[in-house]
């Protein structure tokens, strides 16, 4: 039996270590086993809290809310269309975090021997050195490179993001160690609800918070004589965000010469928080902050979004 195993452990060698065969787009990849946690069938995903060229949403798995990244546009092979249902392969990086790559189907598991795979040689296909080999035959297979994906910076910095799903306090241990750290740090935000996510805003931009019922809206043509008119914008438009229909507050955000309302559908509490960058420069949700309950919320420059010619 001993030899046997030798021979087997030998031959299972030879072939080469597993790969997760799956298809994104037109192409087909071979992600490497070992950094693979699950893949997940397609299922409804979370809209992702910032407008980022990779991060497209998020998918609950384990009692988590995990970024969900763009295959493609990771590899410089194009991008995904919006989708409200997407398939992942989950990824554990090196410290334990998780990230899901979109896909569209798992086709197969295969082994690749060394000899079998024409590596990129002179010429680099995709970005960062992310594709190392390729499988030819009739549909090639384009193989990841495991220890380029680990260390890959933007999937780093989005696994970093992984929340949790539900309840005041549990599952701490899937905050990053800086962000526990950096908790009752930073500048006070208010977070809230709109559409179907959580949302932040610098809390030095809120001139003051409003039960929707007490405000009349009126006409901009009856804007005048002894009320006090504050413009409304309607923000969940401006963010393509699922409308605000039933508001219950009114928040009114001033850039220190002009003052909007913008209509909330909920408050939920003010945290001194640290932002960060993750989304487009200039984006009106550009950064986001991990509140004590673990949500990420992205944080608005509500103040920004003022017209000049109000």
């Amino acid at each position: 039996m001993a030899q046997d195993r030798l021979v087997a452990a030998t031959e299972a060698g030879l072939r080469g270590a597993p790969s997760l065969c799956v298809t994104a787009g037109d192409f087909r990849f071979g992600i490497p086993a070992r950094i693979i946690e699950a893949t997940i069938p397609a299922r409804p995903v979370l809209p992702s809290p910032v407008e980022d060229g990779l991060w497209l949403a998020r998918v609950e798995y384990d009692g988590a809310r995990i970024p969900v990244v763009d295959t493609l546009a990771l590899l410089g092979l194009g991008c995904f269309a919006p989708a409200r249902e997407m398939a992942c392969v989950l990824l554990r990086m090196g410290d334990g975090r998780r990230v899901a790559l979109r896909i569209d189907a798992v086709l197969d598991m295969i082994r690749i021997a060394p000899g079998e795979v024409a590596r990129m040689q002179g010429f680099q296909f995709g970005q960062d050195g992310l594709i190392g080999a390729m499988l030819p035959s009739s549909e090639p297979v384009l193989l990841l490179d495991t220890d380029v994906l680990a260390a890959h910076p933007e999937l780093q910095r989005l696994a970093g993001l992984e929340e949790r799903a539900q309840g005041f306090g549990q599952k701490d241990h899937l905050l990053p160690n800086a962000d526990r750290k950096s908790h009752g740090g930073g500048e006070p935000h208010l977070i809230f609800m709109l559409g179907d996510g959580y949302h932040a805003v610098p809390l030095r931009q809120v001139t003051e918070i409003m039960s929707h019922e007490a405000c009349s809206l009126i006409g901009l043509e009856r804007c005048f004589g002894p009320y006090q008119a504050i413009p409304v914008l309607d923000l969940a438009a401006h963010l393509r965000l699922a409308p605000c229909t039933v508001p219950a507050f009114l928040l009114l955000v001033s850039d220190g010469v002009r003052t909007v309302g913008f209509p909330l559908q909920g408050l939920c509490a003010v945290e001194r928080l640290t932002a960060k960058p993750v989304g487009k420069t200039g984006s009106a949700m550009g950064s986001v902050v991990l509140t004590n309950e673990g949500r990420t919320c992205s944080v608005l420059d509500l103040a920004g979004l003022i017209p000049s010619d109000i």
